[in-house]
């Protein structure tokens, strides 16, 4: 399980924080690693991609 999130302005990671914090529950956060990075859609100002399992 991880996430990778990738930001248009970096210095947004204070807001993108706050977000995740409201959305994660707390002490079940996968690891995370956050970067800057150029969109593929000038419109866009996040992408998200996320490693997921289902139990069996």
């Amino acid at each position: 399980l991880q996430c990778q999130i990738f930001l248009k302005d970096i210095s947004e990671i204070g807001a993108m924080n706050a977000v995740w914090d409201e959305w994660a529950a707390k002490g079940s956060t996968p690891p995370r690693a956050t970067v800057q990075a150029a969109m593929a859609d000038p419109s866009w100002r996040i992408e998200v991609v996320v490693v997921a399992a289902l139990p069996r």
